[in-house]
C-alpha cells in the first residue's frame, strides 16, 4: 500500500496515524519516501485481531509541509 500525501504550509501533516483493515499479517513495514523506518519513538506499530483478520495499526511521529510518499508492505 502506497499513499501520496501532498502536505503543504497550509495543510501540514501533523503526527499521522493509520489504519490498514484486514492487513491479514503480523508484520509490517514503512517505509517513508523510500527509507525504512524502525520502530522507535517516532515510528509505532501495532495490532488489532478481530474475527475477520488483523488490522495493522501505525503512528507516525513527523511534522512535514512538503509532499511525502508512506508505503506499507
Amino acid at each position: 500500500v502506497e499513499l501520496d500525501i501532498a502536505a503543504s504550509e497550509e495543510s501540514p501533516l501533523y503526527n499521522p496515524a493509520f489504519v490498514l483493515k484486514n492487513w491479514n499479517r503480523d508484520t509490517g513495514s514503512v517505509f517513508v519516501d523510500g527509507q525504512s523506518l524502525e520502530q522507535n519513538k517516532d515510528c509505532r506499530v501495532g495490532y488489532r485481531y478481530t474475527s475477520t483478520g488483523i488490522n495493522l495499526i501505525v503512528w507516525l511521529r513527523m511534522n512535514r509541509s512538503d509532499a511525502v510518499k508512506v508505503s506499507f508492505k
